[in-house]
């Protein structure tokens, strides 16, 4: 799932090839704990999230 960012966007990608981009750090946190959930049924918190995030690409 990627959605556009611009210069403050950030990141988060899964080894299972699920991607979170936003310029909303609250917004990757949400989606990315709601993956982590659903898709592998476990819980991660938002600090972990956070050291996860990287930078993200800017689209135009």
């Amino acid at each position: 799932m990627a959605m556009k960012g611009g210069m403050g966007a950030k990141m988060v990608s899964c080894d299972c090839g699920f991607m979170i981009q936003s310029p909303s750090e609250n917004e990757v946190v949400k989606m990315t704990q709601m993956h982590v959930k659903d898709t592998h049924q476990k819980a991660v918190s938002s600090g972990d999230v956070m050291k996860m995030m990287k930078p993200g690409m800017m689209m135009k």
